[in-house]
């Protein structure tokens, strides 16, 4: 390595870690939470989600991210939500579903408060036609009244402000 290249390359790292969230030299903060998503483990979830779910948390994981788009490997949220409970995890605090989850949006927000999530992320309407669109439109008018009309209906329907 030429002393150029060398030299250029500490003082990028130097740089670095004047411009890091933590200096270099001092401890680094220690995780609260750490989760699985469960798609790593979807193989095995598949022939025993109780099992898996125990084996990840005996492994150190906290919170797990639930696949939708798996029918939740065939058990109902409130089995679910109660095998996570006995195993000591919590649910991600969002799921990522799939806007054919929205057309029963009022069951699929149920189901994310059975589960514990605060937020559903729909992460492609691309093609979206007009029942879609006015799906959505109407989701987004009763989400609306709801966060207006109680705690109940914030409670069901908690979305970033």
């Amino acid at each position: 390595m030429k002393r150029r290249d060398f030299l250029q390359t500490m003082g990028a790292a130097a740089a670095s870690g004047m411009v890091a969230r933590v200096p270099l030299g001092s401890p680094a903060k220690k995780l609260q939470r750490i989760g699985l998503e469960t798609y790593a483990v979807r193989h095995a979830m598949a022939e025993n989600p109780e099992q898996t779910l125990a084996a990840v948390r005996a492994m150190g994981y906290t919170d797990v991210e639930l696949l939708w788009s798996f029918n939740l490997f065939g058990r109902t949220p409130a089995q679910v939500a109660a095998t996570l409970k006995s195993e000591g995890l919590a649910g991600a605090v969002r799921a990522y579903v799939r806007r054919h989850h929205f057309v029963g949006w009022e069951r699929s927000l149920e189901t994310a408060k059975v589960l514990g999530h605060e937020f559903l992320v729909v992460p492609d309407f691309r093609r979206l036609d007009q029942a879609d669109a006015g799906r959505l439109a109407r989701m987004g008018r009763s989400l609306q009244r709801r966060r207006r009309g109680g705690a109940e209906g914030r409670d069901l329907a908690r979305l970033p402000q």
